[in-house]
């Protein structure tokens, strides 16, 4: 490439930032929603990947399905699906299965977890509190949630 440059030869390059980032940098899961958001789709409020997920298994047809989070899903497919995910391309949701997995694996890795900073305090909250008083307190730990952290709540 030096010599390439020092040729005095007309070369254009165009690498994208993307290309030259370690993979590990570009993971979208194992990461805050945050970061996994700003990562695949910076204006929004989730990472397209799960407003994806989300859009296809709300589907009027595979709502519906009986047992839609409890069937677990291609272990190898939903790895292959996380690796598209990693290197910034649009998943291929055909089994409601599979979409599952790749949901429930995202909540199950995110490093700051669901409720982000909240975590203990939603623990806290089945021992501290009533069930009667449970769903006011509920909502009120959700309202101080981060926002990508309370609509990815919400897609479930």
């Amino acid at each position: 490439l030096a010599t390439l440059l020092n040729s005095g030869a007309d070369v254009n390059l165009s690498i994208s930032l993307q290309s030259l980032l370690p993979q590990c940098l570009n993971n979208l899961y194992g990461v805050s929603v945050e970061k996994a958001t700003l990562r695949s789709h910076p204006l929004a409020i989730l990472p397209k990947f799960i407003e994806d997920i989300c859009d296809y298994l709300n589907q009027e047809d595979i709502i519906q399905t009986e047992g839609l989070y409890r069937i677990p899903g291609f272990e190898k497919e939903i790895q292959e699906e996380i690796q598209r995910v990693d290197m910034g391309e649009r998943i291929q949701l055909s089994q409601p299965a599979n979409a599952c997995g790749l949901l429930i694996k995202f909540y199950k890795y995110v490093s700051d977890g669901l409720y982000g900073p909240l975590n203990e305090d939603f623990r806290r909250l089945t021992k501290n509190f009533s069930k009667e008083d449970r769903p006011a307190q509920f909502k009120r730990l959700i309202r101080q949630l981060p926002s990508a952290n309370r609509e990815i709540l919400s897609c479930l």
